[in-house]
């Protein structure tokens, strides 16, 4: 299911974001 996947990407790219503003 496409829609899945876009929303993975979209979490993984949140997650990284999440960290850089973390660290």
């Amino acid at each position: 299911r496409p829609d899945i996947v876009a929303s993975w990407k979209y979490y993984q790219e949140f997650e990284k974001m999440c960290k850089e503003l973390d660290g």
